[in-house]
């Protein structure tokens, strides 16, 4: 079976209602998922540490930051872009970010170039593969 195609548009029409620190946030959310394999979702753990970092990382400022990310969060939350999980873990959108094959944060984190390969037949059907190389130049297949 095929997988979908997906067009981007309905999902990143989202963005619209977040916008400057909120969208930074958002990103490094994005770049903090990791992939939980007993439920099979990308998952972020947003403890209060990991918060106050983020906020530092994109120069938000408040006399209470803790707050402050929980106001980012509540409006990515309205937004449809992330949805809490329990224990201050957050799901994040799952079709606004594609179909692929995961790279662990471990591996992402050391890596210096992540590629996928696209390999077409006459009959329209294709496969995809993924490599990742570390900083040492080490190719690995995924």
């Amino acid at each position: 079976m095929k997988q979908p195609f997906m067009t981007y548009f309905e999902h990143l029409s989202k963005l619209a209602f977040v916008a400057n620190k909120k969208t930074l946030f958002l990103a490094h959310l994005l770049s903090r998922m990791e992939f939980d394999e007993t439920i099979k979702i990308m998952y972020v753990d947003l403890s209060p540490m990991v918060k106050r970092d983020i906020l530092k990382a994109i120069g938000a400022k408040s006399n209470n930051p803790l707050s402050l990310a929980s106001q980012y969060i509540q409006s990515l939350q309205k937004a449809g872009l992330i949805k809490s999980i329990g224990s201050s873990r957050f799901m994040i959108d799952p079709m606004s970010y594609s179909y692929a094959k995961y790279v662990p944060k471990a591996l992402r984190e050391k890596s210096s170039k992540i590629f996928i390969q696209h390999v077409f037949s006459q009959d329209d059907e294709g496969f995809t593969e993924t490599f990742v190389q570390d900083e040492y130049g080490k190719v690995t297949k995924l």
